[in-house]
């Protein structure tokens, strides 16, 4: 079932046997820079929520993180990057954040093939876990709804929620909630 673009990385956290899988775009949604493959490492860190680029650029992990983090991990969600960037570049941010190994796998790629790249992960959990996932226990969390389509026609219809945190703080307290079956995404 691959793809040829190999544009998902295993981690070492431990795979659950999945009940779902979340997958968060990084720009704009993970953190507040909306193209980070345009900053310079090394990252540095200035505190929890925050790091500075080898320019001075500051990037700030967006409110909620880790609450859909966590939320995934207590429901037994498989929990991945599903991200258009550099891919060395993005995972350097996110250990600077200390959040890189808190994910099953990255599949950063650096072409806007996001479904391709979600189709390759399901196969990759499928094939280590035996699990075989409908699109419908599938999270995609985006700032912008552009790969949307492509996702759906090329993997299915997945439970998309457009998370623009400029405009919408709680969004991802929302999304942690509905994942955890607390509450109904509004």
């Amino acid at each position: 079932m691959g793809n040829g673009l190999g544009c998902c990385v295993r981690t070492g956290k431990p795979l659950p046997m999945p009940r779902g899988v979340l997958a968060l775009d990084l720009d704009g949604t993970v953190w507040d820079n909306e193209d980070i493959s345009r900053l310079r490492p090394p990252f540095r860190r200035l505190g929890r929520r925050r790091v500075v680029d080898d320019s001075g650029v500051v990037v700030t992990l967006n409110h909620g993180v880790e609450a859909v983090l966590a939320a995934a991990e207590s429901a037994g969600y498989v929990i991945s990057t599903l991200s258009w960037n550099n891919p060395e570049i993005a995972s350097e941010a996110l250990k600077a954040f200390g959040i890189y190994d808190r994910f099953h796998y990255h599949c950063i790629h650096p072409l806007p093939t996001k479904h391709k790249c979600l189709k390759e992960l399901l196969a990759l959990i499928e094939s280590e876990t035996g699990a075989s996932l409908s699109p419908g226990a599938v999270v995609y969390v985006d700032d912008r709804s552009i790969h949307a389509a492509d996702i759906a026609s090329y993997v299915g219809e997945v439970r998309f929620f457009l998370c623009n945190l400029s405009e919408d703080e709680q969004c991802l307290i929302r999304v942690a909630e509905e994942i955890a079956g607390r509450a109904p995404y509004a």
